[in-house]
């Protein structure tokens, strides 16, 4: 009998996306210009919408803003620990 079981959901719509994609640009814009999007598109469905919808405003809305995406594939542990050592 199992024991652990883990179930993962995740619904977003496109006006969600944006709205925060939208802020996260606005925020960049008063830094450096840089901004991080660390998604799961090579597993998840809703990270590809995310990457597609963020990538679409930044694109069309924020063409002054220096594009730093990382996309990464490997466990996001890698991700967290990054976010955690580069937070200023």
């Amino acid at each position: 009998m199992d024991v652990y079981e883990g179930f993962n959901t995740a619904v977003y719509r496109e006006s969600e996306i944006e709205r925060i994609g939208h802020l996260a640009f606005k925020l960049a814009g008063k830094r450096n210009k840089k901004l991080c999007s660390i998604d799961k598109a090579n597993v998840l469905a809703s990270s590809r919408l995310w990457r597609r919808v963020v990538n679409e405003t930044l694109k069309n809305e924020y063409p002054s803003l220096k594009d730093i995406i990382l996309y990464e594939k490997k466990l996001n542990i890698n991700n967290n620990l990054l976010l955690i050592a580069f937070d200023k």
